[in-house]
């Protein structure tokens, strides 16, 4: 078994993704939209509603 790389996910994306599950799109749309785990999702929507923008900067 190889060792496994973490995808690191640009500020911008980030963003896309945290503003539309605030917006009311499904979780699951946005998942396989930008290709990120539901958790991923979650966490990224809470980090906003949080601080704000500025935790997605780069």
């Amino acid at each position: 078994m190889g060792i496994r790389m973490r995808k690191t996910h640009p500020a911008s994306i980030k963003l896309k993704v945290a503003l539309a599950a605030l917006s009311g799109q499904p979780i699951p749309d946005i998942c396989k939209q930008f290709e990120v785990a539901e958790s991923l999702v979650h966490k990224w929507k809470k980090q906003l509603k949080e601080n704000g923008t500025v935790v997605f900067q780069d």
